[in-house]
C-alpha cells in the first residue's frame, strides 16, 4: 500500500511520525516495533511498544477490552490499577490500562491502549519505573498515531 495512493474499501493506513531525535528503534519483530528513549531525552528511562494484527472490522468492545486485558497478562505479574476505560482514538473504538507489572527488577508502571482501527489492532504500551513518564510517553506516540481507514469492503454478490 502506498502511502500516497487514496486507500481502497476494506484498507487501513497506520502512520506514526515518531521524534527520532528522542526516541530510537530498539528492535523490530514481525509488525512489532520498540522505542527507546534516548539518553537524557527522558526524566526516567521508558520504552514504548507498537504491534499492529489484522482484526474484525466490526470488532466488540467487550472483546476488545478482553484482548488488552489478556495481553497485558503476558507481561509478568500484572495488577491492574485502572481501566478497562473505553474512549475513541481517531473516532475509532479503544481501551486504555493503567497496570503495575512485578517481578524481575524494579516494578514498571504500563501505560496501555488497544485500538481497532478499520480492520487492524493497533497496541501501544509505554513502560517505565516511572508512571508519569509512562504517561508522558504513551500521551506522545498517540498524538503522533494517524489513522486513515477506506471502509468497509463492497458486499460480494
Amino acid at each position: 500500500m502506498n502511502v500516497n495512493e487514496p486507500l481502497k474499501p476494506g484498507e487501513t493506513r497506520v502512520s506514526l511520525n515518531w521524534a527520532s531525535d528522542k526516541w530510537v528503534v530498539s528492535r523490530r519483530v514481525g509488525r512489532t516495533t520498540i522505542y527507546n528513549c534516548r539518553p537524557l531525552s527522558c526524566e526516567y528511562p521508558v520504552v514504548v511498544m507498537r504491534s499492529m494484527a489484522t482484526i474484525s472490522r466490526d470488532a466488540n468492545p467487550k472483546a476488545l477490552a478482553r484482548f488488552a486485558e489478556n495481553e497485558a497478562a503476558l507481561d509478568g505479574k500484572v495488577t491492574i490499577v485502572s481501566g478497562p476505560i473505553s474512549r475513541k482514538v481517531d473516532g475509532f473504538p479503544a481501551t486504555f490500562y493503567s497496570l503495575r507489572v512485578t517481578g524481575s527488577g524494579a516494578a514498571k508502571h504500563v501505560e496501555r491502549v488497544v485500538i481497532a482501527a478499520g480492520n487492524t489492532g493497533i497496541s501501544l504500551g509505554a513502560a517505565s519505573i516511572n508512571a508519569g513518564e509512562a504517561k508522558r510517553a504513551l500521551q506522545e506516540f498517540l498524538s503522533k498515531l494517524t489513522i486513515e481507514d477506506g471502509g468497509p469492503r463492497a458486499a460480494s454478490n
